[in-house]
């Protein structure tokens, strides 16, 4: 990767850890997780997916995990995944962008992101509860936080046609 941009990637939703979506998987494989961490900004619920966007004036924040990318051919992929590679053949709902995110021992460090550029006008926002909006979770706790979700059905996976494509770009 160029010097100038980020080698890290701040992901939620259906890329984060223990998420059933083949490119969550790719990333544990293909990059090296670093931990968890935060940005202020809302979280909506479009779909089957969820989308963060960041605003730093916010007082809510949105905590996911950070990976240290081992090769730029693993952020091409993962855009694909998120409709915002160079063949679009939809129109993009998520952006990849430089955000600043935070860790719990107050470090923090740019990372990309894939903000949700989609309408958020009579979106539902996505509350989670206080203990897990504000604080980080441990991998125990992290795991019995996302249990419910898979018994609802994959609530937050990506429609198939994404997951198929991204299972075909990797």
């Amino acid at each position: 990767m160029p010097e100038n941009t980020p080698q890290h990637l701040f992901v939620y939703g259906t890329l984060s850890r223990g998420s059933r979506s083949p490119v969550a998987a790719l990333l544990e494989v293909r990059a090296r997780f670093i931990g968890d961490a935060w940005i202020h900004g809302r979280l909506y619920r479009y779909g089957n997916f969820p989308g963060a966007v960041p605003d730093p004036a916010s007082r809510s924040r949105i905590w996911g995990d950070v990976y240290f990318l081992k090769d730029s051919m693993l952020i091409d992929a993962i855009d694909q995944y998120e409709g915002c590679g160079a063949c679009k053949r939809i129109s993009p709902l998520f952006r990849r962008e430089i955000v600043q995110v935070e860790f719990g021992n107050g470090k923090a460090l740019d990372a990309w992101m894939y903000s949700f550029v989609g309408r958020t006008e009579g979106r539902p926002a996505v509350h989670l509860p206080a203990h897990i909006n504000t604080q980080p979770r441990g991998d125990k706790q992290r795991a019995a936080d996302r249990r419910p979700r898979a018994r609802e059905g994959n609530a937050l996976r990506k429609p198939a046609r994404l997951e198929h494509r991204a299972a075909s770009a990797a």
